[in-house]
């Protein structure tokens, strides 16, 4: 496919993006570092959206539990 001579293919020069933008989005799910004290060793044992990229999707199902997993690797997660 023929690129224009004055395309821009680099990232020089560009500015940060929009805290309102689509990439600002919560779409994955993070290990939730917030401690529960009511729980065992006080961890949280969830995940929460996060708008950083991570392998979990919010819009793959079964994500969710597959980051509470890897996150837990001694949870037993039941529905």
């Amino acid at each position: 496919m023929p690129v224009p001579g004055n395309e821009v293919l680099g990232c020089k020069g560009m500015k940060q993006f929009d805290a309102s933008g689509a990439g600002a989005l919560a779409i994955y799910w993070e290990q939730d570092f917030s401690g529960v004290p009511a729980n065992p060793d006080g961890f949280s044992y969830a995940c929460k959206p996060v708008t950083c990229q991570t392998p979990h999707s919010a819009f793959k199902p079964g994500d969710h539990e597959r980051c509470v997993v890897k996150a837990f690797v001694n949870v037993v997660v039941t529905n």
